[in-house]
């Protein structure tokens, strides 16, 4: 059975869970198979993330939790009655609060779909009936969120046949992007496959001659094509790399989410932000015109400047020291003042001194343009992650919870827990509200972290068992791999 290394309720909830893969307990990659292009969710700074509505008319968006689920499994075919009374129930209020009629159609559709959708764990124990199932945690980004890429190949792909199958958003820039992977290299005779941590290249089947060609694996500064030997490889941000911490400014161009990383005050809050602020007809201060609309959700300062700068080096100045922020359209200085400083933010007054983390000031640049001089804050959140021992037998899956701007950990801190337990090589896999890690203790699932959600687009599955399974051709463990790349 997999040992919980740590296992808290303080500052917020976490564990680590270590499984030994010498002793038979393997991982594997589950996902929604109509969802493996996708549509990903859209982040643009000035208003609320939206996706695609899945199903509808072209131009069609949703902001709505249960539209952004639609067609997605559920975790656990346990969870099926509790996710159709909470649908249920938001029916009821929609219709009691005249909300909408977008709101009432996705909670319609999640009722009908409810009925017939999979679950990974059904799936799984479909697919792989001689295996136990061990534990689960979350693989959300996957098929989510840009720089999230996978090739699965074997019983959990979609086509579960011989052929490697790509898991990418339809317009990821594939060509020009290098991910680092977890990679299980497929299994030699009685044998788990072995793990190990890669830089991958991946190619679209439409501009490759053959399905080994779409995951190159680079291996002494060459990238071989290898795609029919893995049985998965999935990408995320290296947190640990040869035992030690990878610096977030290495890596921050890689999230779409800077909430993740950086304290962004809420310039969009239910309460009044400064003294002359007058409630809304009807009492209220939402919505507020921001971007030139009006607006009832969170308006993050400076998330829009952080978006637009593709290259990602304002977050990399941000990350380290203060940087100006042009107004978001909309706010006036006392609304502005109001929104750092209900966040916690500390207005210096003295323009020569030094900023720290947590303060800002007003920067007069002429008669008509002012900017806020802001260090901001990094940011605690969820996180779950999953790291290597130097020898590779060992897997250490972290998982925690932390609430924004309050408790929990920021990103180094969660990346050192896992360094500590033993981790020489790590991967950041998932953040915020998707992030759990749950346990068959022999008659019921334990939680050792807390779900926030029933549905995913992609989890990992660890089970133990499978001993009856068959050689496969050509080179199938990663050593056998490293040999043939020499």
């Amino acid at each position: 059975m997999p040992r919980v290394l740590a296992e808290a309720r303080s500052p917020v909830d976490m564990c680590l869970v270590e499984y030994d893969r010498s002793r038979g307990e393997d991982i594997f990659l589950s996902y929604v198979w109509d969802r493996r292009e996708g549509p990903p969710t859209h982040r643009t700074g000035d208003g609320a993330p939206y996706m695609e509505l899945i199903g509808s008319a072209p131009g069609r968006y949703t902001q709505h939790p249960f539209g952004l689920r639609l067609g997605t499994w559920l975790i656990r075919e346990d969870l099926r009655a509790a996710e159709l009374e909470d649908a249920l129930r938001n029916r009821d209020m929609a219709v009691r609060e005249r909300r909408s009629d977008e709101d009432t159609d996705v909670l319609d559709r999640t009722i009908q779909e409810l009925s017939g959708v999979s679950a990974h764990d059904a799936v799984f124990r479909n697919r792989m009936p001689h295996h136990a199932l061990l534990g689960q945690q979350g693989c959300g980004d996957l098929t989510m969120n840009y720089w999230n890429v996978a090739c699965v190949q074997g019983p959990m792909a979609s086509s579960a046949g011989s052929e490697p199958v790509l898991v990418a958003l339809r317009d990821e820039p594939l060509e020009w992007r290098t991910y680092s992977c977890l990679v299980k290299w497929k299994a030699c005779g009685a044998s788990n496959g072995s793990l190990t941590i890669e830089q991958v290249q991946f190619r679209h089947p439409s501009q490759t001659r053959d399905a080994n060609e779409i995951a190159w694996v680079r291996y002494r500064g060459r990238a071989l094509p290898r795609a029919r030997s893995i049985e998965f490889a999935v990408s995320n941000q290296q947190v640990i790399r040869e035992g030690r911490l990878v610096p977030v400014g290495a890596l921050c161009h890689q999230f779409g989410d800077i909430r993740h990383l950086i304290e962004m005050p809420n310039l969009n809050i239910a309460r009044a932000l400064h003294a002359g602020e007058a409630a809304r007809p009807g009492g209220g201060f939402l919505p507020r015109l921001f971007f030139s609309r009006p607006q009832y959700d969170p308006v993050w300062f400076g998330e829009k400047a952080f978006l637009d700068d593709e290259g990602r080096n304002f977050l990399r100045a941000a990350l380290g020291g203060p940087v100006l922020v042009g107004f978001p359209p909309g706010p006036d200085e006392a609304l502005l003042r109001g929104g750092l400083v209900s966040a916690g933010y500390r207005e210096i007054s003295d323009p020569l001194a030094v900023l720290r983390p947590g303060e800002w000031r007003f920067i007069r640049q002429s008669q008509s343009v002012t900017q806020v001089e802001i260090y901001f804050r990094r940011n605690t959140y969820g996180w779950t992650m999953i790291g290597l021992s130097q020898d590779r037998t060992k897997l250490f899956c972290l998982a925690t919870k932390g609430v924004p701007g309050r408790t929990g950990y920021r990103l180094e801190e969660a990346a050192e827990l896992l360094r500590g337990a033993g981790a020489w090589d790590a991967l950041l896999i998932d953040e915020g509200a998707d992030t759990f890690h749950s346990l068959w203790d022999g008659n019921e699932w334990r939680d050792l972290v807390k779900r926030d959600r029933s549905r995913m687009r992609a989890v990992f599955l660890f089970a133990t068992g499978g001993k009856e399974r068959g050689p496969t051709s050509g080179p199938e463990t990663g050593e056998s791999i490293k040999e043939t790349l020499k």
